[in-house]
């Protein structure tokens, strides 16, 4: 249910990923409602929504739970969902990581992660190297000022890191790519929405980076771990790639926003 997901899980079909952690975006809207709320709903909210009350959003059928699911709004949602005093002792504060989890993958899918659209590209990184193994490894543009192909190049001297590894025990192999990370230099930077291309193609799948946000302050190294706020994000994003090379693939990070404030 969750936008972001550790290290650890082992990838699986788009439908189990989004149920253990890694939300994965349907083709339409409705399959992403499936993948998310409904889940929610049916584990939380059968007993009065799967018939008895309107709106009957934790129906069995997908396609009716989520005709019901639009009477209502996420906002009321979440609302009723952590109310202690809502449905008998089954809402309550215990649901607010899950909700907020639901709630960031699926505006993602509305937003452009694979229910319709994209978000506009306004800074994309040059080709680097994966030069992937099983362990996860450390990846570094070192210096974002003339590492783009597309965007900015004045960031004062920032650089971007992050985690990579490959499982090509399962077949496809899958890439986990990992806590993406920005090292500011003399300005203030902010990163707005991030997407993967592999070998130059973009990859709908990894969506769990689409969701951030972050405004970056200046002389932030969240490797030496002076500023934790360095981090863009703890998650991964993983991804099955039919016809992995990994010590040749290649991989470049697209922005929404990547520019010096």
């Amino acid at each position: 249910m969750y936008q972001n997901c550790g290290t650890d899980f082992v990838p699986l079909d788009e439908k189990a990923l989004s149920g253990l952690g890694k939300f994965v975006c349907g083709s339409t809207l409705q399959e992403s409602f499936g993948r998310s709320y409904h889940q929610f709903a049916v584990s939380n909210c059968a007993s009065c929504h799967g018939a008895a009350q309107s709106p009957k959003f934790a129906l069995a059928d997908t396609a009716l739970a989520f005709a019901e699911f639009n009477k209502t709004t996420q906002e009321t949602f979440k609302a009723y969902a952590t109310n202690p005093g809502h449905g008998s002792g089954a809402a309550g504060p215990k649901h607010a990581d899950a909700i907020e989890g639901i709630e960031s993958g699926y505006n993602v899918c509305k937003g452009g992660g694979g229910g319709g659209g994209t978000p506009v590209v306004m800074a994309r990184t040059r080709p680097l190297v994966l030069n992937a193994a099983a362990a996860l490894a450390l990846r570094s543009y070192t210096a974002l000022d003339t590492d783009l192909e597309l965007g900015s190049t004045n960031l004062g001297g920032a650089r971007f890191h992050f985690q990579v590894r490959v499982d090509t025990s399962i077949n496809p192999p899958a890439y986990v790519i990992a806590r993406p990370s920005l090292q500011t230099g003399t300005s203030t930077v902010r990163v707005k929405s991030i997407g993967i291309r592999i070998n130059g193609s973009p990859v709908s799948a990894a969506t769990a980076f689409m969701g951030l946000d972050r405004t970056i302050n200046p002389n932030t190294n969240p490797l030496a771990g002076q500023v934790p706020n360095g981090n863009l994000s703890l998650g991964s994003a993983i991804f099955e790639y039919p016809g992995a090379v990994p010590a040749t693939d290649t991989v470049q990070f697209e922005f929404e926003i990547l520019q010096s404030q």
